[in-house]
């Protein structure tokens, strides 16, 4: 396993072999990336489980906007994750916040338990929490194996000084990957 780990978020098949082909060992599938990534179709995920011999992650996710979802929204998720699941994902990524800037620990727990064996990444809603060390901290409550964060600024780069505390406060017990605007430098 190399020093750094390159996860790459792509939104087509075509882009995930590209990925893999680049020197990704993970690639983050979703669609919408204009909106900030949506669950990719069914179609898409089989055919990138297929094409793939590097670890498949899907954004769950029912539409761009906020991390605030109604019960019909959440009720997508569960369906989302369990496809996701079914068809070969090694792993998911979600978020949900509730209205005042919190993890909203009950139904992220719900759709942790419907992963099952796939690892569960927290994605930028994380960004949106209103107290990122309490957010961290509920994360790993609920057995979250990773984090992305850009450190709440838009690029990493600007919140790496936030990045490094929440780094420490998790020590072994999740992983803080910093994401948005992280390149070869």
């Amino acid at each position: 396993m190399p020093d750094i780990l390159i996860e790459a978020c792509v939104t087509s098949v075509f882009s995930a072999m590209n990925a893999e082909k680049g020197g990704a060992l993970r690639v983050e599938l979703c669609d919408n990336l204009i909106e900030g990534g949506t669950t990719p179709g069914a179609g898409t995920i089989t055919l990138a489980r297929a094409k793939l011999s590097i670890k498949l992650y899907v954004m769950i996710r029912p539409r761009g906007g906020d991390f605030c979802y109604s019960p019909l929204e959440f009720d997508i998720m569960k369906e989302d994750v369990k496809t996701a699941v079914s068809l070969g994902a090694d792993g998911i990524v979600a978020g949900i916040l509730m209205p005042d800037g919190s993890i909203d620990r009950e139904r992220m727990g719900i759709l942790r338990d419907l992963a099952g064996s796939c690892r569960f990444t927290c994605h930028r809603a994380f960004d949106m929490t209103a107290d990122k060390q309490r957010a961290l901290d509920d994360l790993m409550g609920l057995g979250i194996e990773r984090v992305l964060t850009s450190g709440g600024k838009n690029k990493a780069p600007e919140g790496k000084e936030l990045i490094s505390k929440l780094v420490q406060q998790a020590g072994n017990d999740i992983i803080v990957m910093p994401g948005s605007g992280v390149n070869e430098n």
